[in-house]
């Protein structure tokens, strides 16, 4: 999981690990990535569904930040999810409590549907 820069660090990292040992990272939260590194984050976001089997790939966004999920939700990975979370505003932001959809829910929901034993 990361936010803003860790965003996309958080996908790249986890297709990183991925290459080096297979398996190793099962799933990837990203609150407003937005291209911030050398890899762009839809580009990470494909290699995660290039996985066997795929990895998941969430993006938790507010509406001004968007167009990174919607991108990266061509990128063919089949366990991406975007989430737009309204007046969330950038990165941890995204956690204040009363924003609908809740993202600290969203981040427990991923967990629960994502995390392998």
């Amino acid at each position: 999981m990361g936010s803003s820069i860790g965003a996309d660090g958080a996908a790249d990292g986890c297709a990183w690990l991925n290459e080096q040992e297979p398996g190793s990272c099962q799933e990837a939260l990203s609150l407003s990535p937005g291209d911030f590194l050398d890899v762009p984050y839809t580009d990470a976001v494909q290699k995660l569904g290039q996985s066997q089997p795929p990895v998941a790939a969430w993006c938790l966004v507010d509406e001004n930040e968007v167009a990174f999920c919607n991108k990266a939700s061509e990128a063919g990975n089949t366990k991406f999810k975007a989430v737009e979370i309204p007046n969330g505003q950038h990165g941890n932001i995204l956690l204040h409590p009363g924003l609908t959809p809740d993202a600290m829910q969203t981040l427990l929901d991923f967990l629960a549907q994502t995390v392998r034993p």
